[in-house]
């Protein structure tokens, strides 16, 4: 099957379920009751609960990437399928890299100048600030990455952050932490 047939199938499925839910309407406000037999007047259309409901497994995650139910989109590893690199997802380039950061295949996050796009200064990346600098943790800018103490969030030891260890230091320069590790 052809792109522009896949196209044209989408669409018209576009078509008919923007149909169906207008019917669906015209239906629920009685304005369709004329030229609708009895029987199927007294059939209400189904809540939006349960439509949504079918759509979602017992764990409350989609039925194709439900990793318990065995979704559809689940490989062998227990991995979604595009992103599992034993099974030879297509998220991976064949130097075994994301397609889309790797600079020797000129991925679609990777500008002209072999840097992520978002963080390249010359290309005016998206998660740079006027500064040159990252946006969450430029000081000048008053960066979200950055808490009360001026400091990284992740890396404030007055704050507690994710980055400091039980002992008061960085989790992973830690010695103590380490050597726990490998016991």
């Amino acid at each position: 099957m052809h792109a522009t047939d896949r196209a044209r199938i989408a669409q018209r499925i576009a078509e008919i379920t923007t149909e169906l839910k207008e019917l669906d309407e015209a239906l629920v406000l009685g304005s369709l009751t004329d030229d609708v037999p009895q029987e199927c007047q007294d059939v209400a259309p189904l809540p939006e609960e349960v439509e949504q409901k079918t759509r979602f497994c017992e764990h409350e995650v989609r039925r194709d990437t439900c990793k318990i139910c065995h979704g559809s989109s689940v490989c062998v590893h227990g991995k979604i399928k595009y992103a599992c690199r034993e099974c030879g997802g297509s998220s991976f380039c064949i130097h075994g890299r994301r397609s889309n950061t790797c600079k020797l295949c000129g991925g679609g996050s990777v500008c002209p100048h072999g840097r992520q796009k978002t963080n390249c200064i010359e290309c005016g990346g998206s998660n740079l600030c006027p500064h040159g600098r990252q946006k969450a943790t430029c000081k000048q800018c008053g960066g979200k990455g950055l808490c009360e103490h001026n400091k990284r969030k992740a890396e404030c030891k007055e704050c507690g952050g994710s980055a400091i260890c039980t002992h008061g230091k960085n989790k992973y320069r830690c010695k103590l932490c380490k050597a726990e590790k490998k016991a």
